[in-house]
């Protein structure tokens, strides 16, 4: 009888503690969701009008709009590499993920700046140059990211509200 009541009990503990890892896990992802998409949007503002300041050559603009964007990045980036996810499942590699995102977006900024910074066509054709290479990334960043969220749900036992 002793013993039913303990494997009632352990049994019952690890339920309890499967069920809360399993929630954190959902809401650290609810909460990074949030967290990319207010960074997107800001982001995106950003990078319509970093485009409009190359076609109109205003590259002071440029280097202005594109170093805030940078800024906010690394801030970004600087919080996600404090932050420790342990008794979680895949939780660094989740955050390593977004960091690694965040990262090549912050690339992407600094080569906006630099196309502001650069004084000469030379330069700036080289910094085009640049541009257009990395560009041709983001559809795998875009995948790599996905596929992480999607493993991160998986390994926690929850599914996503959205995988955005």
């Amino acid at each position: 009888m002793l013993r039913r009541i303990f494997l009632v009990s352990f049994l019952s503990g690890v339920l309890i503690s499967c069920n809360s890892k399993a929630k954190i896990a959902k809401d650290y992802y609810e909460r990074m969701i949030i967290l990319e998409n207010s960074l997107f949007s800001v982001l995106s503002s950003s990078d319509s009008m970093a485009r409009g300041y190359i076609i109109k050559k205003q590259h002071d603009s440029l280097v202005l709009v594109a170093g805030k964007a940078e800024e906010l990045l690394q801030e970004k980036i600087d919080s996600l590499n404090q932050v420790r996810l342990s008794g979680v499942v895949g939780g660094e590699e989740f955050i390593t993920a977004y960091v690694r995102t965040f990262k090549y977006i912050k690339n992407v900024q600094i080569i906006y700046k630099n196309l502001g910074l650069a004084g000469s066509i030379e330069e700036r054709k080289a910094v085009i140059k640049d541009l257009k290479e990395i560009v041709v990334e983001v559809e795998m960043v875009v995948n790599d990211m996905q596929s992480e969220k999607k493993k991160f749900a998986d390994a926690n036992g929850f599914i996503p509200d959205r995988i955005e």
